[in-house]
């Protein structure tokens, strides 16, 4: 008689934390990161620079996009893109 009531207990208490746990991954909502908030990406064609042939000017856009606080995060060779990201 008392293992039945304390299984059952034991059953309650269970089932209680279960619901709770799905209630607070319904309810709860994590806030986006500051990070997250504050990203920005710019994709610039370089295929004019490519044609031409100039490192030089490569460079000196490269240079002016860090200036900007720009990151060059991927340079796509086949389609002449470069992706930046501050």
């Amino acid at each position: 008689m008392k293992n039945d009531l304390f299984i059952k207990k034991l059953l309650l208490v269970i089932a209680c934390l279960l619901a709770l746990n799905i209630l607070l991954t319904v309810f709860y909502h994590s806030p986006d990161s500051f990070a997250a908030k504050n990203i920005e990406y710019k994709i610039v064609d370089y295929y004019d620079i490519f044609l031409t042939d100039r490192i030089d000017l490569l460079e000196e856009s490269l240079n002016e996009y860090s200036k900007e606080g720009w990151e060059l995060t991927h340079m796509d060779l086949s389609a002449t893109i470069m992706i930046f990201k501050r």
